[in-house]
């Protein structure tokens, strides 16, 4: 992708993705992110896309793919919520000779 269609592709569809990204992350830091990793996206991938309304989805579908990968990799993990799992399998396992 040359440098004046990735530049017409930011000029007419950025403020569409970040708005998505600022109404689901509430932060204008976290949303930057997203809109530079979606756009980043776009030129990597190179897709064929046939007009304005065409590569508005795809930006849209790539910004919420990259949302959904960042609340399942930057969510702090509660182990409290796994112990009872934990423990469960442990004494199906007959392994109670841990605890």
């Amino acid at each position: 992708m040359d440098t004046q269609t990735a530049a017409r592709l930011v000029a007419e569809h950025s403020q569409a993705v970040y708005r998505l990204a600022y109404v689901r992350t509430g932060s204008r830091e976290d949303a930057e992110d997203i809109v530079q990793e979606t756009f980043l996206r776009l030129v990597r991938a190179e897709p064929e896309l046939l007009d304005s309304a065409h590569q508005r989805a795809w930006l849209l579908r790539v910004a919420g793919v990259v949302l959904l990968l960042k609340a399942i990799f930057q969510q702090p993990v509660k182990w409290e919520n796994f112990l009872p799992a934990v423990g469960a399998f442990v004494l199906a396992a007959g392994l109670g000779w841990i605890f």
